[in-house]
């Protein structure tokens, strides 16, 4: 099933177009000949003629993107300077922006300032090309600091590359910027992908990046050709629990309260050792034995006494391949495996992607490993849905995506907080921002995936920036559910509520516990 749905759902992903994250207007200032002289500010106007703006927001290795490598930062104070609000910056010495497009020319606008280094620009692998980031007093706003000259018609690559050396004049700092990129001589008349029709695109909320640049969606399969169908819960996706008493009766229990069976059980295996997480003797195996509905099964890349480089370097292979025949041994061979989840997180889950490169090789092995011995299993990539930090994909998930081949699901993991969404509004703008359900469904159409929300609930932990009982929130997520499944054209195949239970410190998001959330679990159950 796992060879055969990325074959099926290949021939779908249309070529990338050239799209851009963020409003397409630009800078007219130009720094002049003097890397000193003040900076004129930006006009605001878009650029006029066949251009094609990249924002710093277009982060990918696709053709109309930007790879940042580790060590980049997004702006906090100053980000009014950018026209769309949001540029890229590093300190790091040897810290790259690798920019990919397609035309006969290419411009790059950044913010210069009295600290900045000198960096250096290469096309095509040329001879690299100087670019001072100084000036004093600071440019107000991004200033073209490089055009290329006139190049070839078709795809080329240019490489910023942030130096040890600076100008004399510079002190007190280093810094090196990347706010976009102009392309001349592109293809005409493309067009971004349409926004969802869940709701109206609202305004993001300050400091909220644009979601990231993506290939126009492809045409989603018939119901047919979704990988998960037959659902006992005669919901057109599969809906399912995740629970911390991790047994069938918990579960059975859950479905019977709602009026409808479960279809998933979010399991969660002892991840204290190689044999507890992929042995045939986990738990999970005999917790759920004759459950009915299949297993969306949360794993980190390796136990605490694990790490990336070895994991990237093949190491653990062996391992992943025993679980994949712990599964199918285990009658659980066509589960949902969510690989690493939440990797873009900074909390305590020691896998996260604190390596970008190496944590995308890194689930690349496990996948490939898994897939040799259970074939069956759909590989799910999942991030957090709240936010990514500097230290985690550059500042985006998307930047740790691993690749078409080694994923069937793209997911996201969406509570009620960090922020809450107490209106229509707030829901929406957060539906709507970098990491939310609007942007993973986004991706999931453009690279041909499915989509899950297999974590997913209100929050009444109320030291946090929470919901609480939020009646609101659920009516909301339950009908964008409704509104991105198969039948309605989208690619959503798999959700799972977390009915966490009553101790202080996690979501307390439980719809059935004493301590629960009365108003929200009236209108849960009033939907099933």
């Amino acid at each position: 099933m796992r060879r055969r749905l990325r074959s099926l759902l290949a021939p779908m992903v249309v070529a990338t177009l050239l799209s851009c994250g963020g409003p397409t207007v630009a800078a007219d200032g130009d720094a002049g000949p003097d890397p000193s002289a003040p900076t004129p500010p930006s006009t605001g106007e878009a650029p006029a003629g066949d251009v094609t703006v990249i924002q710093d927001t277009d982060t990918g290795t696709e053709v109309g993107q930007v790879e940042l490598s580790d060590g980049w930062e997004a702006c906090t104070t100053t980000c009014a300077k950018a026209p769309d609000g949001t540029y890229q910056w590093t300190q790091d010495v040897g810290a790259t922006a690798t920019l990919r497009f397609s035309g006969t020319g290419v411009a790059l606008f950044g913010v210069k300032e009295p600290w900045a280094h000198v960096a250096t620009v290469a096309v095509d692998e040329g001879e690299p090309v100087d670019v001072d980031y100084y000036a004093s007093p600071e440019s107000e706003a991004p200033v073209e600091v490089f055009r290329s000259s006139e190049l070839a018609a078709g795809t080329h690559t240019l490489v910023l590359t942030m130096t040890e050396r600076r100008n004399p004049a510079s002190a007190d700092g280093s810094a090196v910027t990347f706010d976009r990129a102009e392309v001349t001589g592109g293809a005409p008349g493309e067009e971004p992908p349409p926004p969802s029709t869940t709701a109206p695109p609202t305004t993001e909320p300050p400091g909220e990046e644009p979601p990231p640049s993506t290939a126009p969606p492809p045409p989603g399969p018939g119901p047919g050709a979704a990988p998960i169908t037959g659902n006992r819960s005669g919901l057109t996706w599969a809906s399912g629990l995740g629970h911390h008493n991790q047994t069938r009766q918990t579960y059975d229990a859950f479905g019977t309260w709602r009026g409808r069976p479960l279809d998933v059980a979010k399991v969660f295996p002892d991840r204290s050792s190689w044999d507890t997480i992929v042995g045939p003797g986990s738990f999970i195996y005999g917790n759920f034995a004759g459950f009915e509905g299949r297993f969306a099964v949360a794993v980190p890349l390796f136990p605490k006494s694990g790490n990336l480089a070895a994991c990237a370097g093949g190491q653990y292979d062996g391992q992943w391949a025993t679980f994949g025949r712990s599964l199918v041994g285990g009658g659980r061979g066509n589960s949902i495996v969510q690989l690493g989840w939440e990797f873009n997180g900074d909390y305590g889950f020691w896998w996260n992607a604190t390596n970008t490169e190496q944590w995308k090789e890194c689930f690349r092995k496990a996948s490939t490993a898994i897939g040799s011995t259970a074939p069956d299993v759909l590989i799910d990539w999942t991030m957090n849905g709240h936010g990514t930090p500097a230290s985690r994909c550059g500042g985006n998930a998307f930047n740790c995506y691993p690749g078409d081949e080694y994923v069937d699901i793209v997911g996201i993991h969406d509570y009620d907080w960090y922020p809450a969404a107490p209106t229509q509004a707030a829901f929406d703008a957060r539906a709507n921002g970098t990491h939310g359900l609007n942007a993973v469904h986004e991706f999931a159409k453009a690279h041909g995936k499915w989509m899950s929300v297999l974590e997913w609930g209100v929050s009444s932990e109320h030291s946090k920036p929470v919901g609480g009982d939020n009646a609101l929130y659920i009516q909301l997520q339950l009908d964008w559910f409704a509104a991105h499944d198969v039948e309605s054209g989208g690619r959503l195949v798999a959700e799972a509520y977390f009915d966490d239970g009553c101790t202080a410190g996690n979501a307390r998001s439980s719809l059935t516990a004493a301590c629960g959330n009365p108003n929200a679990a009236a209108a849960y159950n009033g939907r099933f």
